[in-house]
Order: structure tokens, then C-alpha cells, then sequence
């Protein structure tokens, strides 16, 4: 578990599944990654086994965002190992409840990863964030982050993608 001002961040469980999936159904949560939005319940419960396959292996990944006032699942974020362009990289990954973006919770949440990870699962693991070029947001928060753009990466997987590299 990490904390931060206004978040709890957990490792992944089931009991999350109904909250997560009002988020990964979202039409606006996401319009930037429509090929994974979760049509039914039972897609966010493969999600979470999946990331729960990935701590018991690693001692990492995603977390769920939890307010810290009411306890309410706000979102969820972290990184995997990915490889991409031959190398491999720490993927990041966030996702906030529309009701909740622009109030800098994802970089709250995704800052503190970031760091608990340099410290305490690799620092010489290269971060990554994989977003769409019209995604005004994901990028403003990689730039917030210290990522810098990588344009010799555009469009590597999908047509539209874009890479921030720290």
C-alpha cells in the first residue's frame, strides 16, 4: 500500500470489480483506448486476476486509487515490464474517473509510483508512457512527469500512438 495527500493506493482485488468497471466501461475514461473498454462485468474481473498474476510474480504493478476521505475507488495506475522497440521498459499506466480528472490526481498517484519503484524495484528500469496524440491530458501528465516525447516512436503499434520515455 502507498499513500500520498489524498490517495490510497492498493494492490489489486476482486472486490474492487464493480467500481473498476464503471471506470473501464466509461465512454470517457476510454475514448483514447476504445479497444479495451470492458463491455462486461466479467472483462474487469479478468483484468484484475491478471494483475494480481502480475504482483505474486513481481511485487509490483497496478494499484487501485482510493479516495482517502470516503474511500472511494477513484481510479487505478502503475507500471508492468513491457518491451517495446527491442528494449525493455517500465509501462506506465493510469486511469482516473472522468468525474475526477483535471484535479491531478493521476500525477499525485502516478508521481509516488513512479518513486516507490526507483527505490524499490529497479532504478535502472527505463519508464514509458504509450498514449494517443490527441490525448491532451495523458500527455500534459507525462510531461509533468519529466518524460520526454520520442517522435521517432509515432505510430509504432497503432496509428496515433505517441512515446514518453524517462
Amino acid at each position: 500500500m502507498l499513500m500520498t495527500k489524498r490517495l490510497i493506493m492498493v494492490k489489486p482485488d476482486l472486490k474492487y470489480a464493480d467500481e473498476l468497471f464503471n471506470i473501464h466501461s466509461d465512454l470517457i475514461a476510454t475514448q483514447f483506448t476504445p479497444l479495451t473498454r470492458h463491455l462486461t462485468i466479467e472483462d474487469t474481473n479478468q483484468m484484475i486476476r491478471n494483475w494480481i498474476r502480475y504482483w505474486d510474480e513481481n511485487n509490483y504493478g497496478y494499484f487501485i486509487f482510493i479516495d482517502r476521505c470516503n474511500g472511494k475507488v477513484l481510479g487505478s495506475g502503475g507500471a508492468i515490464k513491457k518491451e517495446y522497440f527491442g528494449d525493455i521498459f517500465l509501462n506506465v499506466y493510469y486511469r482516473i474517473c472522468p468525474n475526477y480528472t483535471g484535479e491531478g490526481l493521476a500525477y499525485e498517484a502516478m508521481n509516488k509510483i513512479i518513486e516507490w519503484l526507483k527505490s524499490n524495484i529497479d532504478d535502472k528500469l527505463k519508464f514509458i508512457i504509450r498514449t494517443d496524440k490527441n490525448n491532451v491530458a495523458s500527455i500534459k501528465l507525462a510531461k509533468k512527469l519529466n518524460f520526454q516525447y520520442r517522435s521517432t516512436r509515432d505510430n509504432h503499434l497503432n496509428c496515433g500512438d505517441i512515446f514518453y520515455i524517462k
